[in-house]
């Protein structure tokens, strides 16, 4: 899209339209939080040229990866829209220049097993620095780091059971070869946890964890 697409979402979202590109249309609703919402998006490229120019250029990359069009770009910006507030000071990060090719993998596969089964999705979180990563409880050695991962949920008004189990199976199917990891956050015991069906996309290794960053605690053991 580049500075001249950007330029006009600001100045629609500054007209009280939120534009809708192919990049930038999501399902948005006045009771999601705003912090991390496309309002707040445009407001802050407004609030610094200077990243907004290297939001341009980001896009640029993405595009010629042609990953451009399976998720929102702007979403891939969110240090981590779920655990809001509490553990950071601007809720958009731009990763730096030299990890935007690691996150192509995961895209693809996005793009290849889970978008064709699970429909639109929702970018929560993907790069966080170091202090970001422990305030939302991620692993150690988390993908997120690298700009690896994404944290994902799905737009479809679904059961979380069915979201995992359909999740589940499309990890199976994609197999050892697709190097593909899922976090599976799904407990059935305990309903108040992950209402939002969070889940997590990366290609950096052929495996599935849960809660407790372990196989055996993952939804699809």
């Amino acid at each position: 899209m580049g500075l001249i697409g950007t330029a006009l979402l600001v100045a629609l979202i500054g007209a009280g339209t939120v534009a809708i590109t192919p990049r930038l249309a999501w399902n948005w609703s006045p009771t999601r939080e705003d912090r991390a919402g496309p309002q707040a998006f445009a407001r802050w490229l407004e609030d610094s040229p200077a990243e907004k120019r290297r939001f341009a250029q980001f896009e640029d990359f993405l595009e010629r990866e042609g990953v451009a069009d399976i998720v929102p770009v702007w979403q891939l910006t969110r240090a981590d829209s779920f655990q809001g507030s509490k553990c950071v000071t601007e809720a958009f990060i731009i990763p730096p220049r030299d990890s935007w090719p690691r996150i192509v993998p995961a895209l693809r596969l996005v793009k290849s097993s889970v978008k064709p089964r699970m429909g639109e999705l929702e970018v929560l979180s993907t790069y966080r620095s170091p202090r970001i990563n422990q305030c939302a409880g991620g692993a150690g050695k988390s993908r997120h780091l690298g700009f690896e991962a994404l944290d994902l949920r799905v737009e479809a008004d679904l059961q979380r059971h069915e979201i995992f189990a359909e999740l589940c199976d499309i990890w199976r199917s994609a197999g050892p070869r697709s190097e593909m990891g899922l976090g599976a956050y799904f407990d059935p015991e305990d309903p108040a946890y992950n209402r939002r069906g969070r889940f997590h996309i990366a290609a950096s290794g052929y495996r599935t964890w849960g809660r407790t960053y372990s196989r055996a605690s993952s939804s699809c053991a």
